[in-house]
């Protein structure tokens, strides 16, 4: 076989496209694989010209391309430009070409190696594009974002950043250690060691909770900060991002909303309180009464002949039902809400009343289970009234969980004292006795 052969079947049989053009720019040869690529067959290409694949721009483009390995003598690699493969497909070719000699030295056209990098092409023009939504995102964050690296070393941030540092840009802080930036703020020596043993122990694996705290601005201006970190991959190397949060005019708004419940409880003790004072006018006056009731913060019951006729909003709710559900229960009804334990310290506080006892209790506080299962502590004044003519029972709900809660931690810590006071008259009787 000759080499001229042997060259033919290597080049047939490659997988790159292969090409030979004259001059003119006028296919001489193509091999199968540049066949599959365009689409067209060898027929169909052989004798046609380059410009017969390509609209105006990339015939200009191919044409500089070609004209300058003539001029210099020299390949030119991987260069791109977009064919028109049968059927009129757009297909982007990468290509590298090199000048054609015949055995004299003289310039006779051109040969190449192609390829079809479309899906690599259009995969880069998404990823181009997710870059720039992302740095979109990235600059127009209400969050000030910061991007450090696992030293520490700021590399990015949002223009945001200038809601923590008045005076200082982001040029400021690029390039600057965290510590470095710490020592910007007020108060560096207590936000220093916390985030340096927070950023060692999150370099580690560590989880890190999200953190709230208030801190100062170089211009003196107090702010509420949410801060939450997390790792991301850039490429092969891992990064820190930092996501802040100004909170301040949340954490106003609950400081006020906190005032405003303490005062809320202040008035509803004055409520329960006007609500005890006045049983004796809401016996003359079914409707006063049902108005103020449906105002009040405590619940409030009426039972007439074993039957709840009337109950209010508060007190349905204190046991997870609404009124209409409750409404016309039966007293045994009643007691089924009763835990268990104080079931039967409730019902004969009950019955001691209707047999008229005189050393039965107005006040009295029993668990009762809610519709949804939760238990909560209950304290029942119960006052005999005359309700459109007839005898009734008026009964007042107050929830009172929280003051028991704060009895049973006092009771625990009065037994903790009580135990340690023991044990150190013990301790000083046994010092006496061995004196």
């Amino acid at each position: 076989m000759t080499f001229e052969l042997k060259y033919t079947e290597i080049v047939e049989n490659i997988l790159e496209p292969y090409f030979e053009v004259d001059l003119k720019g006028t296919f001489v040869y193509i091999n199968k694989s540049f066949t599959q690529m365009i689409g067209y067959s060898h027929d169909e290409m052989i004798g046609k010209n380059y410009k017969h694949l390509m609209d105006d721009e990339n015939k200009k483009k191919v044409f500089n391309i070609f004209n300058s390995v003539y001029e210099s003598g020299l390949p030119q690699e991987y260069f791109q430009f977009e064919v028109n493969k049968k059927g009129n497909t757009k297909v982007i070719v990468e290509t590298s070409v090199c000048l054609n000699k015949d055995t004299s030295g003289r310039r006779i056209g051109f040969y190449g190696i192609s390829r079809d990098i479309t899906r690599r092409f259009n995969l880069e023009h998404k990823l181009k594009l997710s870059e720039e939504k992302y740095r979109h995102l990235f600059e127009s964050s209400s969050y000030v974002v910061w991007i450090f690296d696992l030293n520490g070393v700021l590399i990015d941030c949002n223009a945001t950043t200038n809601v923590l540092f008045s005076k200082y840009t982001r040029e400021d802080l690029i390039g600057k250690n965290f510590v470095e930036i710490l020592g910007m703020l007020d108060r560096p020596e207590y936000f220093i060691p916390f985030f340096k043993s927070k950023f060692e122990s999150f370099v580690q694996d560590k989880p890190m909770k999200v953190l709230e705290f208030k801190m100062t601005r170089s211009d003196g201006i107090e702010k509420w900060i949410n801060m939450r970190s997390s790792k991301i991959k850039l490429g092969d190397e891992t990064l820190i991002q930092v996501l802040i949060q100004d909170i301040t005019e949340r954490k106003i708004a609950d400081l006020k909303l906190q005032r405003s419940e303490e005062e809320l409880k202040v008035l509803n003790k004055e409520l329960e309180k006007k609500v005890l004072e006045r049983t004796k006018e809401l016996r003359e006056s079914e409707e006063k009464f049902r108005m103020i009731s449906e105002q009040s913060m405590v619940g409030i019951g009426i039972l007439q002949d074993n039957k709840l006729i009337y109950i209010n909003d508060a007190a349905a709710k204190i046991n997870g039902f609404s009124v209409e559900e409750m409404l016309n229960w039966s007293i045994v009804d009643i007691a089924n809400m009763i835990h268990p334990e104080d079931r039967e310290y409730a019902i004969e506080q009950a019955r001691r009343k209707q047999a008229g006892s005189i050393d039965v209790e107005k006040n009295y506080s029993y668990r009762i289970i809610t519709k949804s299962g939760k238990v909560k502590w209950i304290e029942q004044y119960s006052k005999t009234i005359n309700y459109s003519g007839k005898p009734a029972d008026l009964s007042i709900w107050n929830e009172i969980s929280e003051k028991k809660e704060a009895e049973q931690l006092l009771k625990e810590s009065e037994e903790k004292f009580r135990t340690i006071a023991e044990s150190s008259l013990m301790g000083i009787a046994i010092i006496q006795d061995n004196k």
